[in-house]
């Protein structure tokens, strides 16, 4: 179970980069023309293009392109939240005879709920 745990927690943080990595370039495409030479810019697009590109099938086409990696970014944090619903969910149902819980499985779970619920309240203030 505990390799489980790293495996989730590893997927949760590769997600979030990619979710922080869009965010960072729609803030960086105000600023910069889509055909701009800046090194960070074509760094984010590089990394970025595809996810955008898996996900575009998901995306209408009345989405204005500077909009698009904000969408891409709403359905990675989707991916997350079903992910974490699945690992609690295996979480609840894994419990030991005696009534208790894995230990990794629910310290995996744990920093998963406070990072996500970190990331939506952080606006409120």
């Amino acid at each position: 179970m505990a390799l489980l745990a790293l495996a989730f927690g590893v997927i949760n943080y590769l997600l979030s980069a990619v979710f922080w990595t869009l965010m960072g370039r729609a803030l960086l495409s105000i600023f910069l023309a889509p055909d701009n030479t800046n090194y960070i810019w074509r760094f984010f697009c590089r990394l970025t293009n595809p996810v955008i590109r898996w996900l575009s099938p998901l995306t209408p086409q009345f989405i204005p392109p500077r909009l698009v990696p904000l969408y891409a970014g709403f359905y990675v944090m989707l991916a997350r939240f079903l992910m974490l619903f699945s690992w609690l969910l295996l979480l609840y149902f894994s419990r030991v005879p005696d009534g208790s819980w894995d230990e990794a499985l629910l310290g995996a779970g744990f920093f998963a709920l406070l990072d996500i619920f970190t990331f939506q309240y952080a606006f409120v203030f």
